[in-house]
């Protein structure tokens, strides 16, 4: 699989990943696949950020943050996390 968008990792069990990165996918039975990058490192990642390789990362999609938007850090305040999730055009629940 293909990353269509970044993600930083939160703990020691995530991944990170960079877009267009090919990720091995080990364990889909949940929604944070258990994936391994090309330099053999493993972690999980949400299972909505990849799609088939041969797919192309969609650009400016009501998905894919702005490129002003700022990536979410370990550190990040709700306020920065509910601005992420709207940038990405989540709704309220």
């Amino acid at each position: 699989m293909q990353a269509m968008y970044e993600f930083q990792a939160r703990n020691n069990k995530d991944l990170t990943v960079v877009k267009g990165e090919l990720l091995e996918i080990l364990d889909q039975r949940k929604k944070w696949w258990l994936a391994r990058n090309s330099a053999g490192e493993r972690g999980y990642i949400l299972n909505n950020i990849v799609g088939p390789v041969d797919q192309e990362p969609v650009e400016n999609s009501m998905n894919q943050a702005p490129s002003s938007s700022p990536g979410l850090q370990q550190h990040s305040t709700p306020v920065e996390v509910m601005a992420w999730l709207r940038d990405m055009g989540f709704s309220k629940m």
